[in-house]
């Protein structure tokens, strides 16, 4: 399996073997024709159990990054619901009855364009784009950069068309291309609250158009929405970015053990990198000194 793994994603080997038809596809007689390096069954095992070994940890982060997701929902619908109390404490605090449902006694209720003043960003083709490291965020978040910045950060954007209703996070001074809409005035909210108190709307709901859905900010700033004092602001926020930097930390670690295990399969199968199945330590193969490794048994 890892074999022919790498031959067809990595070392784009037996390319043109598959029937040129309608639909191309590669026969039984094909597959089996094909040649492929073989090495004794002992170091086949070896190999075969180190990329192995990699995948569970790929699998493991994998399952962390989700229960980590599963914790921040859970989250934010306590936060946005009982405020930033203790969940063995909800029941403690008075509520009451709302346009968009329960939430503390002390949180006013009112219109998102009271809470942020939403702006159409502004176009930037890429031949226009001079080299620089000002991030350029379009309606999916970064997109590329450019020289210069037209909106301070730390910013809030969301997904004008494109990728409409997606909210992304930006920490430095940004180009918010067209396709987005971004926060121009806070009105001194937290901003970091104001993410994730975006984040928690459904801004699909309120597209229009039927081939290229957009969302028109006159639409969404009628939203009404519960807004905590600014300190309870700050506590939710922290809560959440707790969970953020934790969801972060493990999705970069997933990428790490995903380069990881595409570059052992490369030097693995081409024996650029040996392993001795009595100590599964790995050796520096033949090819390695003579350079690219024979793919042909």
């Amino acid at each position: 399996m890892y074999w022919m793994m790498t031959a067809f994603t990595i070392l784009g080997l037996y390319q043109g073997t598959s029937n040129k038809t309608t639909i191309p596809n590669l026969s039984r007689g094909r597959l089996a024709s094909f040649a492929i390096p073989l090495p004794p069954l002992p170091e086949q095992r070896e190999i075969a159990r180190v990329l192995r070994a990699i995948q569970r940890d790929i699998d493991a982060t994998q399952e962390v990054i989700a229960a980590a997701r599963e914790l921040r929902k859970s989250l934010m619908h306590h936060l946005f619901t009982y405020g930033p109390v203790p969940i063995d404490r909800a029941d403690q605090v008075p509520l009451k009855e709302t346009e968009i449902g329960p939430v503390p006694e002390h949180w006013q209720v009112v219109r998102l364009g009271e809470v942020v003043t939403l702006q159409r960003g502004i176009d930037l083709p890429k031949a226009k784009r001079c080299r620089g490291t000002i991030p350029v965020m379009g309606s999916s978040g970064l997109v590329g950069y450019h020289s210069e910045g037209i909106a301070k950060g730390p910013g809030v954007i969301v997904g004008r068309s494109g990728s409409v209703g997606k909210v992304s996070w930006i920490e430095s001074d940004y180009w918010p291309l067209n396709t987005s809409l971004w926060v121009k005035d806070f009105h001194n909210n937290d901003r970091r609250f104001v993410y994730y108190l975006l984040s928690k709307i459904d801004f699909s709901t309120y597209a229009a158009g039927v081939s290229v859905p957009t969302l028109n900010r006159n639409v969404i700033h009628p939203i009404l929405v519960g807004l905590p004092p600014l300190p309870e602001q700050r506590e939710i926020a922290r809560v959440l970015s707790v969970v953020d930097r934790k969801i972060e930390a493990e999705e970069g670690r997933k990428r790490a053990l995903e380069e990881l295990f595409r570059s052992m399969l490369h030097h693995l199968m081409t024996g650029k990198l040996r392993v001795r199945p009595d100590t599964a330590e790995t050796q520096p193969g033949p090819s390695e000194r003579q350079g690219l490794a024979k793919t042909s048994p």
